[in-house]
């Protein structure tokens, strides 16, 4: 099974904010991560293969490979440059025949979210990156504004479509391939928990959104801070008679997927509103018509759901869960008693998805050093040098504390000795994940999901919550390309050995 984060649509010139969880649209996809030369206008057109000989070309995707980070700006725009001439094909050996391909793309094409997102990425284009600096008259375009500005942009329109019909298409061949190769699951996608507030949804839908308020969470131990997302919240007043904007877009990510991952599943139950002065309160939604939604569109799509149930857990809401079936999400370094003791694997509940971290913590080689303790500190996270070094002292009982539960449930790979003496913050032992992921394996879990960077021993953090420029986000590569992952002397031993566990 393959489980990703986000893929919905980015803005090309992105530069700074490159979260999968705040972009253009949550319903269609980013085709940032299209494979054009699986493409048959990539293949069949004399003006590609013309720009892609260049050495101006050559010289560019060079740079990008070799960055120690992904430069999504760039690559966005190497990409437009060569769909642009794709499409400029598909126009004339397609669109203007009216062949069987371009009677799919219209057919595709035919949808009124979609015809708005291309418009907003046309008018990105010519516009401030946000919306809201716009001209009056395009901040809230009546109908007959929209009307005429579908008919003025219309080929440029068709040209963003052309880009997301590639992108469904791509990802509809990746889950049949997945079903090929015997998954049981497949694609397991994820929906971000809100709307980015300079996004499409938001510009689109502007009655339904509370558009002077943040999503995010009150100070904990983990966030001092407390968090803000960038996140713009539905009301509940307008979405109580109509929850079209959820179910499109629960339709859409499930429409390819065996399984998909509702991102701060609280915000089904409530979410944490902040202002622009930082207040913030706790604001309900009605459970009951989410989960009615989720559990019959579940049972449509044949897709299991899961809710990432981490954080300050509002009464009642994991037994409602539990009720209808929505896996809860167990981190495995979060999951421990009043008394600080890591909880065995028998008492995980059936109907959860275990891990031992998401991409907002630390790995297991980063969590034995304090890589996500270390992070926040340099990024300025903590108010105060003390939480610290207070971080710190609990790292260490809690690693006193895996020892123990490693040993009880037998998961050493390494002797317990060498976990004894590696205790200084530099020193890792070598099969460290491995031994976390022992552990989570014979969790009573329904479902156990690895990351690949546990795999390859992987030290530094994916994303710090909270920051954007004081850490490079969701730019971290894994030392290697994908298709070269079964090349690692370390993969099949590892895999060998939690299947044997």
């Amino acid at each position: 099974e393959i489980g990703e984060n986000p893929l919905g649509a980015m803005y090309k010139d992105s530069s700074a904010d490159v979260s999968p969880y705040r972009t253009l649209s949550r319903e269609y996809l980013n085709y940032l991560y299209l494979d054009l030369k699986k493409e048959l206008d990539f293949k069949k057109s004399i003006d590609v293969q013309k720009y892609i000989s260049t050495k101006s070309y050559m010289s560019k995707v060079k740079n990008l490979q070799t960055s120690n980070i992904v430069d999504y700006k760039e690559t966005l725009n190497l990409k437009h440059k060569i769909l642009s001439l794709m499409f400029k094909h598909f126009k004339l050996y397609e669109l203007e025949k009216n062949t069987k391909r371009a009677k799919l793309f219209n057919k595709f094409k035919d949808n009124n979210n979609l015809t708005n997102l291309c418009l907003f990425e046309t008018l990105l284009e010519k516009n401030d990156s946000f919306w809201g600096n716009w001209d009056a008259m395009l901040k809230h375009p009546s109908q007959e504004l929209l009307s005429k500005l579908k008919n003025k942009y219309k080929d440029k329109i068709n040209f963003y479509a052309y880009c997301h019909w590639l992108c469904d298409i791509q990802l509809k061949r990746l889950q049949i391939l997945c079903k090929k190769l015997k998954m049981k699951i497949g694609l397991y996608l994820d929906i971000p928990t809100g709307a980015a507030s300079n996004g499409c949804e938001v510009w689109q839908h502007q009655d339904s959104f509370a558009l002077q308020m943040d999503i995010g969470t009150p100070p904990d131990t983990i966030r001092p801070k407390g968090q803000t997302w960038g996140l713009t919240p539905l009301k509940p007043s307008k979405i109580k008679n109509d929850y079209t904007i959820f179910i499109n877009l629960v339709r859409n990510t499930m429409k390819y997927a065996g399984a998909i991952r509702i991102d701060h599943a609280f915000g089904l139950q409530r979410l944490f509103w902040v202002n622009s002065k930082g207040q913030g309160a706790y604001v309900n939604y009605s459970m009951k018509d989410f989960t009615a939604i989720l559990t019959l569109e579940s049972h449509k799509n044949n897709c299991i759901v899961i809710g990432e149930d981490l954080g300050n857990t509002p009464p009642g809401f994991r037994e409602f869960m539990a009720t209808h079936k929505i896996l809860s999400n167990k981190i495995l370094f979060r999951q421990k008693d009043a008394d600080g003791e890591f909880l065995s694997t028998s008492q995980y509940p059936y109907f959860s998805l275990s891990q031992v971290s998401t991409h907002d913590q630390a790995t297991s080689c980063g969590f034995w050093i304090a890589e996500d303790i270390n992070a926040n500190q340099s990024c300025n996270l903590y108010p105060k040098e003390a939480q610290y070094k207070n971080s710190l002292l609990q790292r260490e009982k809690e690693k006193n504390a895996f020892i123990k539960a490693l040993k009880k449930e037998k998961c050493f790979v390494d002797n317990e000795e060498l976990f004894a003496f590696c205790k200084d913050n530099t020193c890792i032992p070598e099969n460290l994940p491995l031994s976390f992921n022992k552990y989570g394996v014979k969790t009573k879990s329904a479902l156990y999901l690895i990351r690949i960077e546990d795999i390859i021993g992987q030290t530094l953090m994916q994303n710090v919550p909270s920051t954007v420029d004081e850490y490079p986000n969701w730019r971290i590569k894994l030392p290697f390309y994908i298709e070269d992952l079964g090349k690692f002397d370390i993969i099949k031993p590892f895999v060998k050995e939690l299947k044997r566990t």
